[in-house]
């Protein structure tokens, strides 16, 4: 029960389908055009609506590169609440570290699916598209939001020795694997306790992971601990 439990907490929470679910959405062609002005239906019967219209647009973005889950999670997360009723339609294609299937998404309004497909082809570039339309969509908050899902050089290699945030505790540790189970590290400890040996860390901060050399940071206490596993 806790094995599970614990490994959802990091999957994406809007009615993700099962990667083995058919999914009606080409990754190889979701290039922008989808986010062409006339995708959206329009009456222009009278001056209102045209000024309606005005104020419908489209953003695009691409970014040749990966992902954090978590992050990605967070993302949809603002931009649901930010624009709500005036996002219209969004689709996309997403690489996710240390994922071997893009993650495609596509919605109306607040209804949002999406699903890890097939894997990405061989030598396909881990290319990230995904564009949104709707009424006056605020480009600079889009793309603020997934500047912070993108991943960056990480600190700590395998085999570095740690201390890692674990019930409000700093203890030490090996990095024993990068990008596993949609976290930055899984550590394993050099004292197990009575859930066993091994944490993940889902960000590359002090807030969950530091080196020995690293000056003590009383706020990183308030922050979320390292994802725990049980080792059976």
């Amino acid at each position: 029960g806790n094995d599970k439990k614990n490994k959802d907490e990091n999957h994406l929470k809007h009615n993700e389908h099962d990667q083995d679910r058919e999914h009606h959405h080409d990754h190889k062609d979701c290039s922008g055009k989808g986010c062409e002005h006339e995708d959206h239906d329009h009456n222009h019967s009278n001056g209102h609506d045209h000024e309606h219209d005005r104020l419908i647009g489209s953003i695009s973005i691409t970014y040749e590169g990966s992902v954090a889950l978590f992050k990605l999670d967070n993302f949809f997360a603002a931009i649901m609440n930010e624009f709500g009723d005036q996002l219209y339609r969004y689709k996309g294609v997403i690489s996710v570290a240390g994922r071997d299937q893009p993650f495609v998404f596509n919605g109306v309004h607040m209804n949002f699916e999406g699903s890890f497909i097939s894997n990405w082809a061989e030598k396909e570039p881990r290319i990230s598209r995904f564009c949104l339309i709707g009424r006056e969509l605020d480009r600079k908050f889009v793309e603020e939001r997934f500047d912070e899902c993108k991943t960056k050089d990480l600190r700590f290699k395998v085999g570095d020795a740690v201390q890692v945030n674990v019930d409000d505790q700093f203890v030490s540790g090996k990095v024993d694997c990068i990008w596993d189970e949609d976290c930055t590290y899984r550590i394993k400890l050099d004292i197990p306790d009575e859930d066993g040996d091994v944490v993940w860390a889902p960000d590359d901060t002090d807030q969950y992971i530091r080196s020995f050399s690293s000056r003590p940071n009383d706020s990183a206490m308030d922050a979320p601990v390292a994802k725990k596993h049980k080792v059976n």
